[in-house]
């Protein structure tokens, strides 16, 4: 580094104020104390400069900057036009992103003499301060008021460095009058904009909402009343919905209904309690399976569910499971029957008696990891509640006649509940075929009108005569929603859940064995609509990409940001191995990717062109004729046609003893030696310089560029005569 001279301060002042500004902001909007680190690193910028750097840090430096600033404005896009990110991952990449940005903000800032400042330092400072606008609520008004003021100062500051103070005419001054003109109508049309777009924010978002959203983040079948028929529209769209990383396929559960008035399900929360927040797993569980790994691979609390003991999560038959949604599903949380233990982004967590979890409403749950047993089909092993049993045996009092008789036929002759309950559903099975093209119903009676007339229908009329015939019969029973994860979802090392695999079911309590589930639905459904899910090679590779993203967000969500500040090291070693070690398929092509990049970027790479001499700062520049001048160019760009330009920090003397010998030729470079010798007697000595000396300098130079023909030798130039 070297000091700057006045002139480089004053130009270098307004842009140390609009960085200092963008940095100011990312730490106000993001209250983070290190940002004011770099804040303060910019007020020293006008006075130290970096005078030189290796051409590969300015180019990838370029590269960078342009990447970061590339995922800033993706990301912002994203959080204008539906956030996808909980509030935590959000916080998380814009503080990655943000200061990502500053601090290329300080390098450009502190090296205006290698990156030029438009291109550079102003474009990473532009990038920080919209990240932190990306917090709404944050007071940031004095920032950007201060960072505009300071940036049109540097514009100005420019432009009269450019004209030449003191001898500015009429016709010089008229790009400062547009500077000033566009200043002006750049805040009448920020004012406007910040008087109409809130106005027109809310019009769009609800237009927005109701064409795509509505659809997209919110689920009737998850809503505390489902009503028979809102699932068909589902069983039609192949949209994924999460991806699940588990040992086996189980049924997701999302919401248990209990209240059917015969033609609507209600769920009705009873015996909520709040789950045992667990700081960490005791010493010893799962010893040799790696849980602790496994769970902090997981981002969020650790929670131990209600009737459950840590202990459990160490059984050998306990299946572990990873869920990341494509979406929130309004806070659901989506998870198999007796589920143990839960790690989810949720700062509490809660549960009623039917094992249905209540999380805060927009809790971030989009990842998140969980831990159960299964023996058989049993779900919950523990007896019901008098009232829970109650609402489980009661139907609408209009039940239709035929309904009651039918179960009355199939529960005669039978002794135990495992009997009535299978009698139920084979006669369903037999008597009733699966269908998405089940007309309309024209009745109060969907139940009957199923079971009696149309005799075919999809889950949600399978399972809601499955649950209305077993309470007849005297089995308590209840309707379920949820997806239902099948052998046949698995791509890769996980499953694929879409939103055709919306499903409903049914649990049935039997007393001495607990609640099973009972799927009543043919078991052809999931081979019927997953039947023209083949999408060929194209459909394959985009799956697997996607599967590898959400991997990657896993990692990203499960980091511990805090410290991670404090041994970014360890961050870094950590996704290299994911990357680089875990998987030799993801290491080639990440390999692979790099490769390709590297040969474009060697392909591309940008070679600056020769600056004029007049970029050194000489003494006696004014003594300088103009033919010696104009020899001193032609020398440069002679030396930049053979590969070797002279960087602006380089003396031309400097730069000629560092040019290879098989780039020139002896009379080349003998020539251009005599020229720059007579150029620094010039600057330096203040000599005077006869037109005879500079007639035979300019004779020599052409002599020595005609006289020589050049021979390519492998990679080498050799010279020859002719």
């Amino acid at each position: 580094m070297a000091a700057s001279s006045p002139s480089s301060v004053d130009e270098g002042a307004p842009l140390s104020i609009f960085a200092a500004a963008s940095i100011g902001a990312l730490a106000r909007s993001q209250s983070t104390w290190p940002a004011w680190i770099l804040t303060a690193a910019c007020v020293a910028a006008p006075f130290v400069q970096i005078q030189n750097a290796h051409r590969l840090v300015v180019a990838w430096a370029r590269y960078l900057l342009w990447t970061l600033l590339s995922g800033a404005v993706l990301l912002g896009m994203i959080l204008m036009a539906y956030p996808l990110f909980s509030s935590q991952t959000t916080t998380r990449l814009s503080l990655l992103e943000g200061y990502g940005l500053a601090i290329f903000t300080v390098l450009f800032l502190f090296g205006r003499r290698i990156w030029p400042a438009p291109s550079a330092v102003i474009s990473a400072a532009l990038g920080t301060m919209l990240v932190a606008c990306f917090n709404p609520a944050a007071p940031l008004r004095a920032n950007l008021m201060i960072g505009g003021a300071a940036l049109f100062a540097w514009l100005a500051t420019a432009q009269g460095k450019r004209s030449g103070a003191g001898r500015r005419s009429a016709g010089e001054a008229r790009p400062l009058a547009l500077l000033a003109a566009i200043g002006l109508a750049t805040l009448l049309i920020a004012a406007g904009m910040i008087r109409l777009l809130p106005w027109a924010q809310v019009q769009i978002e609800q237009v927005t909402f109701r064409r795509y959203m509505a659809a997209t983040t919110h689920y009737s079948i998850f809503s505390t009343e489902s009503t028979l028929g809102d699932i068909a529209r589902l069983k039609r769209s192949p949209k994924v919905v999460m991806r699940v990383w588990s040992a086996r396929p189980q049924k997701l559960r999302g919401r248990v209904f209990t209240v059917f008035n015969g033609t609507d399900w209600r769920s009705e929360s009873a015996g909520i309690v709040k789950a045992r927040d667990l700081p960490t797993i005791p010493d010893g569980l799962g010893a040799g399976s790696n849980l602790e790994a496994w769970l902090d691979s997981i981002p969020g609390r650790i929670y131990l569910l209600r009737g459950h003991d840590a202990v459990e999560v160490g059984a050998p038959d306990a299946v572990r499971s990873k869920v990341l949604q494509a979406g929130f599903n309004e806070g659901m949380v989506l998870m198999p029957g007796q589920t143990i233990l839960l790690r989810i982004p949720a700062a509490s967590l809660e549960t009623d008696e039917a094992g249905e979890l209540l999380p805060p409403l927009f809790s971030g749950s989009e990842a998140y990891g969980l831990i159960n047993r299964r023996t058989g089909n049993i779900i919950d092993p523990s007896p019901p509640a008098p009232q829970l049993m109650q609402d489980c045996l009661t139907v609408p009092l209009d039940t239709d006649d035929r309904v009651r008789n039918l179960a009355a036929q199939l529960a005669r002759g039978t002794g135990t509940p495992d009997e009535r309950v299978q009698r139920t559903l084979d006669y369903l099975a037999q008597e009733c075929r699966y269908s998405l093209e089940t007309g309309a119903f024209h009745s109060r009676q969907p139940v009957a009108e199923f079971l009696f007339e149309k005799k075919r229908g999809y889950c949600q009329y399978f399972a809601s005569a499955a649950a209305v015939l077993l309470r007849l019969e005297g089995v308590p029973s209840r309707y379920v929603t949820g997806f239902d994860v099948q052998e046949d979802d698995r791509q890769g090392d996980h499953y694929v859940v879409r939103e055709m695999d919306a499903h409903a079911w049914i649990e049935a309590y039997v007393r001495g064995r607990g609640w099973l589930e009972l799927d009543p639905t043919p078991e052809a459904e999931h081979d019927a609509l997953h039947a023209t899910l083949g999408g060929g090679w194209w459909a394959d590779a985009s799956e697997w990409f996607e599967a590898l993203m959400a991997q990657l967000s896993f990692r990203i969500g499960a980091i511990s940001w805090g410290p991670a500040w404090h041994s970014l090291g360890g961050v870094i070693y950590e996704m290299f191995r994911w990357i680089c070690v875990d998987s030799p398929p993801r290491t080639l092509l990440f390999l692979s990717i790099l490769l390709i990049f590297a040969g474009f970027v060697r392909r591309h790479r940008h070679v600056p062109a020769a600056r004029p001499a007049a970029a050194i700062p000489f003494l006696k520049m004014d003594a300088v004729p103009a033919e010696l001048s104009e020899l001193i160019h032609q020398v440069d760009r002679l030396w930049n046609q053979k590969g070797q330009a002279r960087p602006a920090s380089h003396a031309p003397l400097e730069h000629l003893k560092n040019i290879p010998a098989h780039k020139l030729t002896p009379q080349l470079h003998a020539a251009s030696r005599r020229i720059v010798d007579c150029f620094y007697r010039c600057c330096f000595a203040g000599d005077s310089i006869s037109p005879d000396e500079l007639r035979k300098l300019r004779q020599e130079f052409e002599l020595a560029r005609t006289s020589q023909s050049w021979k390519r030798d492998g990679d080498r130039l050799d010279f020859m005569p002719r």
